[in-house]
């Protein structure tokens, strides 16, 4: 049977697809946790719930295909939204890029990504951080409204200023602290990647506060049954 691989980073951008899956085994490597369901379904279904973060990302990510062996992979979650993107909460972008966003050296005069210091993202390949991780996008997604860049990052967004210099500078609609690092594995692996993403906040000048627990499950809600729908 063929094998499709998801990766999200917490319980709650995953438990939808659990639920309506059905979950017949749960497997454990390395700590993390491979959710395998759809066994009544065309393609088996593994999920990886990862942790948040780039290195929790990539280690699941290299995790589900060492061991699962997926033709494909989808990763899956929510994402803050740049102010002049016209996204609104709970829209679903189908990243079509995937930049990281903080990668490089920080000057005085700016910040200088890592292509720019000669450095390549996957050793021995052509990758650069500023042209970032092209995303396999399916025929049936690629008329869809909001689809284009996200960036990645370590620390979220939290003033005009810093999101405007992203959207920018990478042309981007939105950003999330995962994609890049599941795009990257993916690419060195040789297994191509897709991603979704719900949008849980459009980016602000922000106090040290949570996100709305509210909007954050409707946006993990809303982008897990749009996958539900348009691959299953």
């Amino acid at each position: 049977m063929r094998s499709l691989g998801v990766v999200a980073a917490t319980d709650l951008e995953a438990e939808v697809l659990l639920r309506r899956l059905g979950v017949s085994h749960v497997r454990t490597l390395r700590g993390k946790a491979f959710h395998l369901c759809g066994e009544t379904l065309r393609s088996a279904v593994v999920v990886c719930v990862s942790g948040v973060g780039k290195v929790n990302a990539a280690h699941g990510t290299a995790l589900l295909i060492e061991h699962f062996e997926p033709e494909r992979v989808v990763s899956l979650g929510v994402a803050g939204a740049y102010p002049s993107a016209g996204l609104g909460l709970s829209d679903l972008v189908v990243v079509e890029r995937e930049v990281y966003g903080d990668e490089g050296l920080l000057t005085s005069r700016g910040f200088v990504p890592l292509a720019q210091l000669g450095w390549q993202v996957v050793p021995g390949g052509e990758c650069r951080t500023d042209e970032g991780f092209a995303l396999r996008v399916p025929d049936a997604l690629k008329g869809w409204r909001f689809r284009g860049t996200s960036v990645t990052v370590s620390s979220c967004t939290g003033t005009l200023e810093r999101a405007r210099y992203f959207e920018e500078t990478y042309a981007a609609l939105c950003e999330n602290m995962e994609g890049a690092a599941v795009a990257h594995v993916g690419v060195a692996c040789g297994v191509s990647v897709t991603e979704l993403r719900g949008i849980s906040n459009v980016i602000e000048d922000r106090a040290i506060a949570p996100l709305s627990r509210k909007d954050v499950r409707e946006a993990a809600e809303r982008v897990q049954e749009f996958f539900l729908d348009a691959f299953l």
